[in-house]
């Protein structure tokens, strides 16, 4: 599979677990290239970056990071997908997270096994929202 498939593959199955998770999740392509994604939650948006399972282990991800950090980059809250195009499965965890005093780069970021409930507290702890466990 080329890299352009297995990228756009990565991302319809970032977006089947966000769609699970919220169905009234809207997600669009991210006006900003270095973000896969655009999502926005009731009145609160995110940026949702998606990679390949292995990215935390890469220079690439560091770099980004960093990146992120030097030129104070994200005024939004970012979910990092690491996702196996494969097996449909993968990993989120929160790479920049809203706090009180804007947005906080998380440098060590926790990576847990993506489920509808894990997504959901993952992205109520980026949005600094109250966890809430089921939305009809």
């Amino acid at each position: 599979m080329s890299n352009n498939l297995r990228k756009w593959r990565s991302e319809q199955i970032a977006m089947k677990f966000l769609y699970a998770s919220y169905s009234e999740i809207r997600i669009t392509k991210s006006p900003i290239p270095l973000f896969g994604l655009f999502a926005t939650l009731d009145d609160n948006s995110f940026f949702v970056v998606v990679e390949s399972s292995t990215f935390t282990t890469s220079n690439r991800f560091h770099s980004m990071l960093m990146l992120y950090k030097k030129n104070n980059m994200l005024n939004l809250p970012v979910l990092l997908f690491c996702i196996n195009s494969n097996t449909e499965d993968g990993y989120v965890g929160i790479m920049g997270q809203k706090t009180s005093n804007g947005i906080k780069i998380n440098e060590n970021i926790k990576l847990r096994t993506i489920t509808t409930q894990s997504l959901r507290d993952e992205i109520n702890k980026a949005l600094n929202l109250p966890t809430i466990t089921s939305r009809s």
